[in-house]
């Protein structure tokens, strides 16, 4: 399989994650001003299982936040 359809394989999971995450904003404990650090939403119960949903191993995810860090020059 090439580069751009691992890729893609990574990413468009990323997203279904993303716009979940995003669901859950009206909850109080999402509001919170202070961002959890990645260790501790990466062993949230939920996120795991959300993961496993997308056929998705944690450094996949890990490897796809990297990149997008590195992308936004936030690293």
């Amino acid at each position: 399989m090439g580069q751009a359809m691992q890729a893609t394989n990574v990413l468009f999971p990323l997203v279904r994650i993303i716009r979940r995450a995003n669901g859950l904003a009206h909850f109080p404990e999402m509001r919170k001003a202070d961002e959890p650090f990645l260790e501790e939403v990466m062993s949230d119960p939920i996120v795991r299982q959300v993961i496993t949903a997308d056929n998705l191993v944690e450094q996949d995810v890990r490897q796809a936040i990297a990149r997008a860090q590195t992308h936004l020059g936030l690293l």
